[in-house]
């Protein structure tokens, strides 16, 4: 696990503190990604651009010569269906659109003490995780590819946590996380493995470091008074 890139590092260091190294960093994979869930969405986009399609033309058959208004009959008929049909098109095709661009302005950091994430299309978007606050238990590479690419769960989200996570990654949309809810992870990174060995070895290191200083104050000698 190196620093892969200066102009990365750049961008993580001006959020570090001055005796704050940093040990590695990285950014999503870019590009289109298909993930797992995409198995399930794709189908049912299809479906659902094909009923809006199929409706439209049912009801130009049955209403096209019907006496109502124009504007009654765009507004009763047909914008119903162009708002189905145009959220259908975005989650067949839009979403990739817009995840690729969200990947592209993420940049990941690792320091000895906590993980960094920049993001929004300014950098304009900063989060920090302490290593201690990721539990051990929890840190696990899921969407693994054959590349070396990979995304690693940080910390497991609780079930609306992972309600929130799963309709924020599926529609491709950046929304700040609700209190309690977030689930950090690394995705789609070069080399997750390694990437996941070299997080586990500094998040160690840091609890050593921790139980050592909680040592040393419990055997500290308390002052007189």
């Amino acid at each position: 696990m190196q620093v892969a890139h200066r102009k990365w590092a750049r961008v993580i260091m001006r959020h570090t503190e001055e005796d704050e190294p940093l040990v590695w960093s990285g950014r999503p994979r870019r590009g289109l990604v298909l993930r797992g869930r995409d198995a399930l969405a794709i189908p049912v986009s299809l479906a659902v651009t094909a009923g809006a399609v199929f409706a439209g033309l049912e009801l130009h058959a049955r209403f096209g010569v019907d006496p109502m208004p124009t504007v009654q009959r765009a507004i009763v008929l047909w914008a119903p269906l162009a708002a189905l049909g145009l959220i259908a098109a975005y989650y067949l095709l839009g979403r990739f659109v817009v995840d690729a661009f969200r990947r592209r302005s993420t940049i990941y950091g690792l320091t000895p003490q906590r993980l960094i994430v920049v993001s929004g299309m300014l950098g304009d978007h900063v989060e920090s995780f302490g290593l201690l606050a990721l539990p051990e238990a929890d840190l696990r590479l899921i969407e693994q590819r054959a590349d070396g690419h990979g995304t690693v769960r940080l910390r497991r989200p609780g079930f609306f946590g992972w309600l929130f996570h799963e309709w924020r990654a599926g529609t491709g949309l950046w929304f700040p996380p609700l209190a309690g809810t977030a689930a950090p992870r690394l995705d789609q990174v070069e080399d997750a493995a390694k990437v996941l060995e070299g997080l586990r070895k500094l998040r160690a290191k840091e609890a050593a470091r921790h139980e050592r200083r909680a040592q040393r104050k419990k055997c500290r000698p308390v002052g007189v008074g």
